[in-house]
């Protein structure tokens, strides 16, 4: 008869033999790793449409923030012009009394003329000149 202990250590055996053996793969084995590598290439394919709609997004708000800064550009650009144009007619103004011949005398009178010429308004200054005193003032301007 055999020893109880000889069977049982028979048996371990026999199993962890069946055990070592490969089982061949089922439906659900063959199942689970294709839905891993499905989902692997699914998610990849998510995270790359999502980047590239997030950088076109991002391009778009580049572009606008571009196109908005250009126009407070322009609009800046417009507005020193306004102010420096306010500022030479607050000057001319200024000069409209020495010009009109009210308490001013000929010298005084060539003296604004030149000013405005200097100030960048030699037309005006000409016009001045010839509503004054004819063309004489005139030619003295265009020196």
């Amino acid at each position: 008869m055999e020893k109880p202990n000889e069977s049982l250590l028979a048996r371990i055996e026999q199993i962890e033999k069946g055990l070592e053996k490969k089982r061949p793969k089922d439906a659900w084995d063959k199942l689970s790793t294709v839905a891993t590598f499905l989902s692997s290439v699914l998610l990849a394919g998510l995270v790359a449409v999502f980047t590239i709609v997030y950088q076109s997004a991002e391009q778009e708000r580049l572009r606008q923030a571009q196109l908005h800064a250009a126009e407070n550009a322009s609009i800046q650009n417009q507005i020193s012009r306004e102010k420096n144009r306010l500022r030479h007619i607050e000057v001319v103004s200024s000069f409209i009394p020495y010009l009109s011949g009210i308490n001013a005398n000929n010298e005084t009178h060539k003296l604004a003329i030149v000013a405005l010429k200097q100030l960048g308004s030699a037309e005006l200054a000409a016009e001045f000149a010839l509503s004054i005193g004819g063309g004489k003032q005139r030619s003295k301007l265009e020196l």
